[in-house]
C-alpha cells in the first residue's frame, strides 16, 4: 500500500500516476503514421536509438488535443500486450478515446492497428530521493518494464509503463507513496499534465511550456498543426506561460 509523500530510509520513490491511460499503435507504416501526427520526432523513438520521448497531438489549429509520452515496444517485451513492434502511448485517461478517434481519422491506408491497452498496462513515476541526476530505472525493479526519463523537468525522474498485472515488482530500498505525492511534486515544478491544466483544443503548447519539455521538434518535417507552432516560434511572441506561484502571508517574515 502507498505510504506517506516522504521518507527518510528510501533511496526512491514511486507511485502509480493517476488518470492515465494506454493505447498501443503497431503495424509496418506505424512510424510514418505516428510522425505526421504528433509534433515530436519519433523516428529515434522507432528505431530503438532511444526509449522514447514526450509529445503533443495538435488540433489543425495549432492547439494541443492530448498530451502523450511515447514508448518503443518489441514484440513480447513485457509479455503483454501486441505481439509485433509499434509504440505504447502514455496518454490522459479522457484522451484515449478521442486520440483513437483521431488516429482514426487520418489513418486512411496507412498500414496500422490502433489499440486501447488501458487495462493492461499501468503508468508509474519513479524518483530519487537524494539530490543530483536520477539513475537509471532498472536496478529499482526485477520485472519486465519500459522507462523513460521524464524530459519535462530535471529531476521529474523516469516515466515508466509496467503490466497491470505485476505484483510487487520493487526491490528493496524503493518506496510506493501517493499519487498525490506525484501531483505534488510535478505542480511545485511547473510541470503540467492532463485536462486540468492542458485544456484540449485551447491550451497552445506554448501555455503550457511544451517547447521547454522537448515535445515540440522545429527541425522535423510536416505534422498537424505546425504551421501556427512554427510561425509562433520564429516570431518569438509568446503571450502567456503556465508557471508555479507561492503566495506568502504579509505578515511573513522577509
Amino acid at each position: 500500500m502507498p505510504h506517506s509523500t516522504y521518507s527518510t530510509g528510501s533511496i526512491a520513490q514511486v507511485t502509480r500516476v493517476p488518470g492515465r491511460g494506454v493505447v498501443g499503435l503497431t503495424g509496418p507504416d506505424a512510424i510514418k503514421f505516428l510522425q505526421g501526427l504528433v509534433a515530436s520526432n519519433v523516428e529515434p523513438v522507432g528505431s530503438g536509438e532511444v526509449s522514447g520521448t514526450y509529445s503533443t497531438f495538435l488540433t489543425p489549429q495549432g492547439r494541443v488535443e492530448r498530451e502523450a509520452f511515447i514508448f518503443h515496444y518489441l514484440p513480447d517485451q513485457l509479455g503483454e500486450g501486441p505481439k509485433e513492434a509499434g509504440f505504447l502511448l502514455d496518454l490522459p485517461q479522457d484522451g484515449v478515446v478521442p486520440i483513437m478517434a483521431l488516429m482514426n481519422k487520418y489513418r486512411l491506408r496507412s498500414k496500422v492497428a490502433i489499440q486501447d491497452l488501458s487495462s493492461v498496462f499501468t503508468i508509474w513515476s519513479r524518483w530519487s530521493t537524494s539530490p543530483g541526476p536520477s539513475s537509471s530505472a532498472a536496478p529499482f525493479l526485477h520485472t519486465p518494464h519500459l522507462s523513460l526519463l521524464d524530459p519535462r523537468a530535471p529531476d521529474m525522474g523516469y516515466r515508466l509503463l509496467l503490466p497491470s498485472a505485476t505484483d510487487s515488482p520493487w526491490t528493496d530500498g524503493v518506496e510506493e507513496v501517493s499519487g498525490s505525492a506525484y501531483v505534488v511534486r510535478r505542480i511545485l515544478r511547473g510541470v503540467c499534465e492532463g485536462s486540468t491544466d492542458i485544456w484540449s483544443g485551447i491550451s497552445l503548447p506554448f501555455d503550457v511550456n511544451m517547447d521547454y519539455s522537448h515535445a515540440v521538434d522545429y527541425r522535423k518535417g510536416c505534422y498537424v498543426g505546425q504551421e501556427l507552432v512554427s510561425r509562433t516560434h520564429h516570431t518569438g511572441v509568446i503571450r502567456k506561460r503556465m508557471v508555479p506561484v507561492q503566495l506568502i502571508p504579509s505578515s511573513a517574515d522577509p
